[in-house]
């Protein structure tokens, strides 16, 4: 047993219980203790000392003449049963509350597919206030994206929701907290959002490549939102449309048009795209939303099949794919770009109702 890691844990279990919000026990037992205090400590005298303008005021109250012995036992009694019943009802809780923390787990997805993040693992790198048994769900994909096996390294990435519950065990969906983060090819991490849908509470991590941390979605939202455009000129009963998503990047229209034809396209940008400024959960659970209504509203207008191109980050890619609802929405291709290959769109990732595939870029597939 690693009895360091034993002791870390029961010192941030300690601490998180101690700076929990007040429970009225520890009032009573404040209270209590003050009672106590105040009746062994015999006489007292209480000064209080101010000015009005000119005139320098000073009172003093006391009990040192004494307090009658009947009064003083009874209320030294209140104040020992104020104090023992505090002291019940905090270590009741403590128990309850050390139970519910070794019941928990933290169930930590890391995605591994494009950098070496290995001597900074997600798993180390949590903060102490997430209680629970820490397990690893690592997914390392790199030898698989480096060789150019992407349908292996796609289909263990849809085999995700299985380790998930292997990890789980018995746990119920609300005693496990999912964590995820990690850097893979677009289009596998929009499948491992879409993978995570049923997961219950997930909580994202980014890699920071400038500072070479694992950082939380923590910075306030700055309100701004996609701008959405095309949307409006698309005909009913269009079968086939590009959604070209602007996060963190610009999209390429022209390679959007050599690979997509005449395929009509659908925009959601942010203003000013820029890498390493999505920190903010609020700002991307609204983006998200953004998405979904975008993708219903396609499916209304009778669009069956959705193209697509996403530049954003490694967390947003994410929960765009937790925001996609395979079971009504239209079926989604989520496209790998590559700037000097030919397409530039070489391969995709389909999410249909039921099954996911891996498809190779041909003319047949970008044409209406």
């Amino acid at each position: 047993m690693n009895w360091n890691s034993k002791l870390q844990d029961w010192v941030s279990l300690l601490v998180h219980w101690v700076t929990r919000r007040r429970h009225p026990s520890r009032l009573l037992l404040q209270a209590g203790v003050f009672v106590v205090a105040a009746c062994l400590a015999g006489g007292w005298t209480l000064g209080v000392r101010g000015s009005v303008g000119a005139l320098n005021l000073v009172g003093f109250a006391s009990t040192s003449d004494g307090l009658p012995k009947s009064l003083v036992v009874v209320v030294l009694f209140f104040g020992l049963f104020l104090a023992l019943m505090g002291a019940g009802v905090l270590l009741s809780d403590w128990k309850s509350f050390r139970k519910a923390a070794e019941r928990s787990a933290v169930v930590v997805v890391e995605l591994r597919g494009l950098i070496d993040t290995s001597d900074s693992s997600l798993l180390k790198s949590l903060p102490r206030g997430l209680m629970g048994q820490r397990l690893d769900a690592l997914i390392d994909v790199r030898e698989l994206t480096v060789a150019g096996a992407i349908k292996q390294a796609m289909q263990r990435v849809a085999a995700m929701p299985d380790l998930i519950r292997r990890l789980r065990g018995s746990r119920a969906k609300s005693d496990v907290q999912v964590v995820v983060g990690g850097v893979l090819p677009v289009p596998l991490l929009f499948l491992a959002g879409a993978m995570l849908d049923d997961e219950g509470s997930v909580l994202s991590f980014d890699w920071d490549r400038v500072s070479e941390v694992w950082k939380p979605l923590d910075e306030p939202d700055d309100g701004e939102r996609f701008e959405l455009s095309g949307m409006d000129d698309l005909p009913s009963g269009t079968p086939h449309v590009v959604l070209a998503i602007s996060a963190s990047y610009l999209t390429d229209p022209f390679a959007i048009k050599n690979s997509f034809g005449e395929v009509p396209v659908v925009s959601l940008s942010l203003t000013n795209p820029l890498p390493g400024t999505l920190w903010s959960g609020a700002k991307q659970d609204a983006l998200a939303a953004q998405f979904a209504a975008a993708v219903a509203t396609l499916g209304n207008k009778g669009v069956k099949r959705i193209s697509l191109v996403l530049a954003a980050s490694s967390t947003l890619a994410l929960r765009v794919g937790r925001a996609y609802d395979r079971r009504n929405m239209p079926e989604i291709a989520c496209y790998q770009y590559e700037r000097k290959p030919k397409p530039a769109y070489p391969w995709s990732v389909l999410i249909g109702p039921s099954d996911v595939e891996l498809i190779p870029t041909t003319s047949e597939d970008v044409t209406p």
